[in-house]
C-alpha cells in the first residue's frame, strides 16, 4: 500500500487542481470543493478508511458553524440595506465635500478603508465606492494601476477587521474568541500599517490634487442628490454598527441591528415601499432612476450569499474530512514538530495561511487549515488565540488580491477590466503580513 504521505499529496494535489480548475473555467468554486470532497472519499474508501465514521466526524465539525452561515446570508442583506437606505450614497456626498485640494490618491485609500470597515465586504466596497473613486481619478488623469491599488489597499480592511465581515467571523469561529478581545491587538498592527501605507500613497500621489470646482464631482454629487434622500442622520447606522461591535455585542445580532435600522431609514427617510425593502434584502439593491450611478450603486441580497456560504461550508467539511483521517497530519508533521519558539510559530502561522490562500485561490482555507492545525501550539507557548486570529487576518486573509489565480483578484479585475499592473501598487497587502510579523516578533509571550 502507497504511504499516507502520498496519499496526503495526491489529496491535496487533486483539491487545489480541482478548484484551480472551477476558476480558469469561470464556474463557481462549490462545484470545485464538492468534486474535491466526493474524489477524496472515494480514495479514501479504496485505502481502507473507515468513510462513513470520517463523513459523520465532518458534518459534525461543520455544523457547528451554522450560525457562521446564517451571519454571511444576513451580510448580503447588510449590503443591500445600506445602499438602499441611502447611507452610502450619504457618506460619499459628504466625503467628496472635503476632497478639494488634497491628495486623491491617498483620499481614495482612507475613504475606501472607512467604507469598507462599515460595509464589511471587500469586493462590496470595491464595486460600490471603489467605482466611484476610480471613475473621478480618471477623469483628473491618475494612472489606473495606482488607483485600482489604493482602492483594493483600503478595500481589503474589510476583510481584515470588520465586525459585519463574514471572513472575520470565520477567523473568530476558527480561533474560538470573540470580536471584542480582539479589537486591541488587531489595532497594534491595523494602525501602523494605514500609517505606512498613507506615506506611500501621498508620495506617490502627491502631483493629483482635486482643483476647485472640479465639473465631474459636482455632477456625481447632484445626481447623488437626485437618486437618494442626503441627510446626517443615516450616519447613525455606521455609528450603531462600530458602538454594538466595540461593546462587544455578538456580530449576528449586531447585522441584525443594522438591518433592522437601515430598512426603516429605507422605508421612511428615502421613502421606499415596504415591498421594495424585502425584494432590496433578497434581491439586491437597484435604482430605479436613471443615471451613471444606478449602474454603480447596487448589490448585495441574501439569495446572492448563499453560494457563499455554501462554499464555505463546503471548505470546512474537505478540511475536516482530511483532518479527521489523519492526512493533514502527514502534510505538516515535521512543519508543526520543528517549531521550537513563539516567533517560529508566528512566522510558520503566517507562511502557511499565506500559502494556502495562494494555493486554493480562495481565502477561507488560508483560515481553516492553520487555525484549526496550530491553535493548540498557541496554547502550548502560551500565546494568547487573539494573537493567531490577529496573524492569520493580516496575512493570509490580506494577501489574496495579489495572486493573478486568486477569485479576488479574477472579481476585481472583472469589474475593472485592468490586468495584474495594479498589483505592485496594492501596498496594504504588502505591508500588512511584514508589519504583523515584526509586532509579533517583538512581543514577549503572554
Amino acid at each position: 500500500m502507497k504511504s499516507t504521505k502520498y496519499l496526503a499529496h495526491h489529496l491535496v494535489i487533486v483539491s487545489v487542481l480541482a478548484i484551480v480548475g472551477m476558476i480558469l473555467l469561470h464556474q463557481s468554486l462549490l462545484f470545485g470543493f464538492l468534486f474535491a470532497i466526493l474524489y477524496s472519499i472515494v480514495v479514501l474508501n479504496y485505502y481502507g478508511y473507515d468513510v462513513r465514521s470520517l463523513i459523520r466526524s465532518a458534518f459534525s465539525e461543520t455544523i457547528e458553524y451554522r450560525w457562521l452561515y446564517v451571519t454571511i446570508i444576513l451580510i448580503g442583506a447588510t449590503v443591500a440595506i445600506w445602499l438602499s437606505s441611502g447611507t452610502i450614497a450619504t457618506m460619499v456626498f459628504y466625503g467628496f465635500n472635503y476632497i478639494e485640494g488634497i491628495n486623491f490618491v491617498l483620499f481614495t485609500f482612507w475613504i475606501v478603508s472607512i467604507c469598507s470597515f462599515f460595509m464589511g465586504t471587500a469586493v462590496g466596497t470595491f464595486s460600490t465606492i471603489g467605482i466611484i473613486l476610480f471613475s473621478i481619478g480618471s477623469i483628473i488623469g491618475i494612472p489606473p494601476a495606482l488607483l485600482i491599488g489604493s482602492i483594493v489597499s483600503g478595500a481589503f480592511v474589510a476583510d481584515k477587521l470588520s465586525a459585519i465581515s463574514g471572513l472575520v467571523n470565520i477567523n473568530l469561529k476558527l480561533c474560538e474568541v470573540n470580536y471584542r478581545d480582539v479589537l486591541l491587538p488587531a489595532l497594534a498592527t491595523l494602525l501602523p500599517t494605514m500609517l505606512i501605507t498613507s506615506v506611500i500613497y501621498y508620495f506617490l500621489g502627491n502631483e493629483f490634487v482635486i482643483e476647485h470646482g472640479l465639473s465631474n464631482l459636482v455632477h456625481i454629487q447632484s445626481e447623488l442628490q437626485s437618486s437618494f434622500v442626503i441627510h446626517p442622520v443615516l450616519f447613525v447606522l455606521p455609528i450603531l454598527i462600530l458602538l454594538l461591535s466595540i461593546f462587544g455585542v455578538n456580530s449576528l445580532y449586531t447585522i441584525l441591528s443594522g438591518i433592522g435600522l437601515g430598512s426603516l431609514f429605507s422605508l421612511f427617510v428615502q421613502k421606499n415601499s415596504l415591498t421594495d425593502v424585502i425584494r432590496h434584502l433578497l434581491f439586491g439593491y437597484s435604482s430605479s432612476n436613471e443615471g451613471e450611478l444606478a449602474h454603480i450603486l447596487k448589490g448585495g441580497g441574501m439569495f446572492k450569499m448563499f453560494e457563499v456560504a455554501l462554499i464555505v461550508a463546503s471548505a470546512i467539511f474537505l478540511v475536516n474530512l482530511l483532518i479527521k483521517s489523519s492526512l493533514i497530519d502527514k502534510l505538516i508533521q515535521r512543519f508543526a514538530q520543528s517549531i521550537h519558539s513563539p516567533r517560529q510559530l508566528l512566522f510558520r502561522t503566517a507562511c502557511l495561511s499565506i500559502g494556502t490562500t495562494a494555493l486554493t485561490c480562495d481565502q477561507t482555507l488560508g483560515l481553516v487549515l492553520p487555525a484549526s492545525l496550530l491553535k493548540k501550539s498557541y496554547d502550548e507557548f502560551g500565546i494568547r488565540r487573539e494573537i493567531l486570529f490577529r496573524t492569520l487576518s493580516d496575512t493570509g486573509l490580506i494577501v489574496a488580491p495579489i495572486f493573478p489565480w486568486n477569485i479576488n483578484y479574477l472579481i476585481i479585475v472583472g469589474i475593472i477590466g485592468s490586468g495584474i499592473y495594479f498589483i505592485p501598487y496594492a501596498c496594504l497587502c504588502y505591508i500588512s503580513p511584514v508589519v504583523s510579523l515584526a509586532v509579533g516578533m517583538m512581543r514577549k509571550k503572554s
